[in-house]
């Protein structure tokens, strides 16, 4: 029953956190939109013409079907290189439609949600199947992240906020909720939460020191440049690296302090089981020393198991979320050379990459060392007596 309650407290007072934080945010208001759905019931024409520079358009018009059973007429254009790519309407699209205020609806693109919304719920569906209760905790703490992100820290930056403050804020409730969420008030919880807020402060500190002399403006995307003048764009950047590799370093801290806990947890049976044997007190304190040592030890092997898989988990996911980027550069560029490796948009993901990487590393001596420290000194207080 005191575990209940412990728990209801902790996902009430993220919950609240979360709340209290947003009252202070300059909210981001959704303004109507002129955008519609609509399902295409019907292709009225398809109607082509050639250019004078030889480049032949072509125009579709349809009958679609809206939300609340209004019949509409749409047009498809095919006008330029990227229109081209798309495929053109069928019967039974959904279809997402732009009024131009002349009673008329233009194409805007396909209705690609459905899918994703059947996707989620197998995910999601399957998580509770698989983990149960752990699973619900760790969609729970998930959504809270999210929440976080886009109801606090993206209105916070909107708004002018210090973005690094703010990053590092939102990480400290991400890894304090999450953490608590899932493995509960206990030691290995508090021991996780220590080991990733070092974790998180000391990368986010090489992050800062080495932005000073690559010199960078932000600008590695054209998303970016929109935003030039509006918020500080390097600050941006800092932030979206810190939060990037934080899943990472959650994962090891916490992977670290579950296994050293039943190192501990056996360190401390030795502990008890010799207390009425002979050199009592000196057979107590090799225990202790032995305990921590054994610790220590066993944290970095766990850490060298994780490193590697880690690692590769990390610089595969950033490079495959870049690499079409990469692959216009490298078509731009005919060449990869020096310029090329030398250019903001490859630089920052490298930093990506090595700050991600950094966090990983550095988090298994300091989730080493905080757990070795915590969970043996627990057992020394527990037994303060040597005699």
């Amino acid at each position: 029953m005191k575990e209940k309650i412990i728990y209801l407290l902790i996902v009430a007072s993220s919950i609240a956190v979360l709340l209290f934080a947003n009252l202070f945010i300059e909210n981001i208001y959704i303004e109507e939109s002129d955008y519609i759905s609509a399902t295409v019931t019907e292709i009225i024409e398809i109607f082509e013409y050639e250019t004078i520079d030889g480049v032949i358009n072509q125009f579709i018009f349809f009958y679609a079907r809206t939300s609340n059973g209004e019949i509409v007429e749409g047009e498809q254009r095919f006008t330029g290189f990227l229109e081209q790519t798309l495929p053109e309407v069928a019967v039974g699209d959904r279809v997402l439609l732009l009024y131009d205020r002349d009673g008329f609806y233009e194409f805007a693109g396909y209705v690609r949600t459905m899918p994703i919304y059947i996707l989620t719920s197998i995910f999601i569906i399957s998580i509770l199947i698989f983990g149960r209760k752990k699973g619900f905790n760790a969609l729970l703490s998930l959504a809270l992240t999210i929440a976080c992100i886009f109801f606090v820290l993206i209105p916070a930056i909107m708004g002018g906020a210090n973005i690094r403050i703010a990053a590092l804020l939102v990480c400290a409730y991400s890894i304090i909720s999450n953490i608590l969420i899932v493995e509960g008030f206990t030691k290995k919880g508090i021991t996780a939460i220590i080991s990733c807020s070092l974790s998180i402060i000391l990368t986010g500190a090489i992050l800062m020191i080495i932005e000073t002399p690559l010199r960078l403006s932000g600008l590695a995307s054209l998303e970016a440049s929109l935003l030039q003048g509006v918020v500080d764009l390097n600050a941006v950047t800092f932030a979206a690296i810190l939060i990037g590799s934080l899943g990472a370093i959650m994962d090891i801290a916490v992977s670290i302090s579950s296994s050293l806990w039943e190192v501990s947890e056996a360190s401390e049976k030795t502990f008890v089981s010799i207390k009425n044997s002979e050199n009592k007190l000196e057979n107590q304190r090799a225990s202790v020393i032995n305990g921590f040592k054994q610790s220590v030890k066993s944290g970095i092997n766990i850490g060298k198991d994780i490193l590697g898989t880690m690692l590769n988990t990390l610089v595969l996911a950033y490079i495959g979320s870049y690499l079409v980027i990469v692959l216009s550069l490298v078509h731009n560029s005919s060449i990869i050379n020096y310029e090329f490796f030398n250019r903001e948009q490859i630089i920052v993901e490298f930093l990506r990459i090595l700050i991600g990487s950094i966090g990983i590393f550095i988090t298994i001596p300091i989730s080493t060392f905080v757990c070795a420290f915590i969970y043996n000194r627990n057992v020394i207080l527990k037994h303060p007596r040597w005699d």
